[in-house]
């Protein structure tokens, strides 16, 4: 699979469109995103990628509280795919947030402060519990242990991907307080997942899957940081 943003969004425009639970219809949908990203597919790779977004589907994700999640049982009416959200900053020291978030690093100004703003690749609910998930087409190397935990791992803090679902789980805790009646974040708040495309198999739900569900008291500390 080529590499670089064009293949990137090839991919996330393939799952942004997808209905999961149609696996006769997958293959319509990477045709057509195919046409659109010509440069990137190769229609003599179509069961390669056809396969990939299987395994996607297929694979058993741990929710981490004894539950299984499978992506093909999740309905396109329990999907909110591409959530644009905005929140506006107070003026404060990054230094305060690296406090509570341990794996983040900051290499610009020391203050920040503004609208915050950003895009969600998923939302979505599954046994009354609301996911986000983020599609990563990023490349950590050319055997599949390259994408196991550690590879996983090196890849959220290489990236500051730590910084980013933190930054989600604001908006959408905030976005579901507003839309939900009693909404509580520890009961209904399932976790975020990273699925690191080119390393995700159906069978070895270990390999190309970061999950991980932030602490309400870390995300009460950081929605403090976060008023505006």
């Amino acid at each position: 699979m080529p590499r670089g943003e064009k293949a990137g969004l090839f991919l996330h425009s393939i799952f942004e469109h997808l209905d999961f639970t149609d696996r006769d219809g997958y293959g319509d949908v990477l045709e057509s995103a195919g046409e659109y990203y010509s440069s990137v597919y190769k229609p003599e790779h179509g069961d390669h990628y056809l396969d990939l977004i299987r395994h996607c589907m297929n694979v058993k994700i741990d929710t981490k509280d004894g539950g299984i999640l499978c992506l093909n049982e999740v309905k396109n009416a329990c999907k909110l795919p591409e959530l644009e959200f905005y929140f506006s900053l107070d003026r404060h020291q990054k230094s305060l947030i690296a406090g509570i978030l341990k794996d983040v690093e900051f290499t610009t100004d020391a203050r920040i402060e503004g609208i915050m703003h950003g895009f969600i690749d998923l939302l979505f609910e599954h046994n009354n519990k609301y996911y986000i998930l983020d599609w990563k087409s990023n490349f950590l190397g050319n055997r599949i242990e390259d994408y196991g935990e550690q590879g996983c791992l090196e890849g959220m803090r290489a990236n500051n991907y730590h910084l980013q679902y933190h930054i989600y789980t604001v908006a959408v805790k905030r976005y579901l307080e507003k839309k939900l009646k009693n909404f509580s974040y520890e009961r209904d708040f399932g976790g975020v997942i990273y699925m690191f495309l080119r390393g995700v198999r159906e069978n070895n739900g270990t390999t190309g899957i970061y999950f991980e569900k932030p602490g309400v008291e870390k995300m009460n500390a950081l929605e403090s940081l976060f008023n505006g």
